[in-house]
């Protein structure tokens, strides 16, 4: 029987092995495992709202159906998060686990702040405590960083392999990365159990699945051995009871018990204590409002409407659709051929910390590459052929002939209009100068940058590019397109 007990666990491990591996190859080898990322039903929801598609509906009900017949078994086998804090665990000293009733008071206000607040347009809290986002940022601040320090200077990486984050994104990562180090050191997988916004999604359907670590009572010598060892807190040793909207399905606690008394099951009679009180109900009435609060303060802390609009990635639509769908993740990011995305710091306001934006002076939004549109996991960014997004006006190149070396220093240059891959740029005549200087097709440009990167003028370029509160198409490409080099692969020689 201990055997038995022992081959479940081990099953679980081996799962949890091959998913957390195909997310983290989903992440650093982008669209050949994008499919992976199908698994993560917190960022599956808001796709379906934002771009329905049969594919994340059938992985939505399945993950759903997972939970109503073997419970949590999603947050210890297909959550990256979670298996993360597993492997954390592992330097955690055995046995300091106990019964964690607190939380279950504060599961429910949590859930209600952050799933409100995302109905109004403030992703920040989802960006900051979903598993599907918040792991993702760890990868893309710490883990990259880390592997680009360590290995790096030996030759073994390709290429590089950090995405150059801003300073305040990369400490958000680490803060992230040590608060669930700390979290787990002090109470396991307590985050799963009181952040977590898709642990509380589930807990509601784990709360009647059909299979259940339960007790028997007639074994049951009431030592603790299973509480101690329970990560999630869920195992009241003296009064018998386990929690199943809380356990994690583990399973290490089937083969600690020296009576063989835990099983895993489907129990004839299911004690599963309530909390439906006027208490717990006060509380998440008042969490929902104050989710209103915090969702219409997106208003307050969203960029000022007089400012240039900051430049979005292809398939953003408009700024206030893609502000209040995007959830952070930066897997488009990590995607990102031409270098030219990074995770906003206040270019989106405080609204949009985290949501992707391009910065042409690290790159250019490679003219042949729809990558971001199609990793997309949340639907904030609609899928675009290669056509549509080559006609995709994300942004609009402005010339300022008070920098530019043509207009004012009057030496020939034309990189601009050389690099720009629509035809958009030309170099014209202009009456009292010798050489010529750059002129803007406003209806031929798309905004992908290549103009403003290879500009020789620094630090401010002559050649900028402003976004576009709508992202509209505009006229075919004039031009041949052509392989260019940018300074984000090779320095401009002039």
């Amino acid at each position: 029987m201990k055997s038995r007990r022992n081959n479940w666990r081990s099953a679980r491990i081996f799962l949890a092995v091959i998913a957390f591996t195909l997310l983290l190859a989903s992440l650093f080898m982008g669209r050949r495992f994008r499919w992976a990322f199908l698994t993560q039903v917190g960022s599956d929801i808001p796709a379906l709202l934002g771009n329905f598609s049969i594919g994340v509906l059938v992985a939505v009900i399945g993950v759903l159906l997972m939970t109503l017949v073997f419970g949590r078994l999603y947050c210890s086998v297909l959550c990256p998060l979670g298996v993360f804090q597993d492997i954390l665990g592992h330097f955690h000293r055995k046995g300091a686990f106990r019964n964690t009733p607190w939380k279950r008071k504060i599961r429910g206000p949590v859930f209600c702040v952050v799933l409100v607040a995302a109905l109004f347009g403030m992703m920040l809290p989802l960006t900051l405590l979903m598993p599907s986002a918040n792991f993702v940022i760890i990868c893309n601040t710490v883990i990259r960083g880390t592997v680009q320090w360590l290995f790096g200077a030996t030759g073994l990486l390709p290429e590089p392999i950090t995405l150059r984050p801003m300073p305040a994104v990369q400490v958000t990562g680490w803060v992230m990365t040590l608060g669930l180090l700390a979290l787990n050191q002090w109470r396991g997988r307590v985050f799963c159990n009181t952040l977590c916004p898709v642990g509380a999604l589930l807990s509601l359907f784990a709360r009647k699945s059909y299979y259940r670590v339960s007790i028997d009572q007639s074994k049951c010598v009431h030592c603790g051995a299973c509480e101690h060892l329970c990560k999630a807190g869920c195992i009241d040793a003296q009064a018998g009871i386990v929690r199943n909207d809380e356990c994690v399905k583990c399973l290490n606690c089937l083969s600690v018990c020296p009576k063989g008394a835990l099983t895993l099951g489907h129990p004839a009679k299911a004690a599963q204590p309530l909390d439906a009180n006027r208490r717990a109900f006060l509380a998440n009435g008042g969490a929902v409002v104050a989710g209103a609060a915090v969702g219409l303060t997106h208003k307050v802390v969203a960029r000022p409407e007089a400012e240039i609009p900051p430049i979005m990635p292809p398939g953003a639509g408009t700024l206030e659709r893609f502000t209040s769908r995007c959830v952070g993740c930066g897997i488009c990011i990590g995607a990102c051929r031409g270098k030219v995305l990074k995770a906003s710091v206040t270019e989106y306001g405080l609204r949009g910390f985290m949501q992707p934006v391009l910065d042409p002076y690290r790159g250019a939004c490679d003219f042949n590459c729809h990558a971001c549109s199609k990793v997309c996991p949340c639907g904030a960014l609609t899928p675009l052929s290669k056509t549509v997004k080559q006609t995709t006006r994300i942004g609009l190149a402005h010339w300022d002939p008070s920098l530019c070396v043509a207009f004012v220093d009057e030496e020939a240059c034309g990189a601009c209009a050389e690099h720009c891959p629509v035809g958009a740029l030309t170099m014209e005549e202009v009456p009292g100068q010798e050489v010529r200087v750059p002129q803007v097709n406003p209806s031929l440009c798309i905004g992908c940058g290549a103009c403003q990167n290879i500009c020789p003028v620094r630090p401010q370029a002559a050649i900028v590019v402003h976004g576009v509160e709508t992202q509209c198409r505009v006229e075919p490409p004039k031009a041949e397109e052509s392989n260019i080099k940018l300074r984000a692969e090779e320095e401009f020689p002039f």
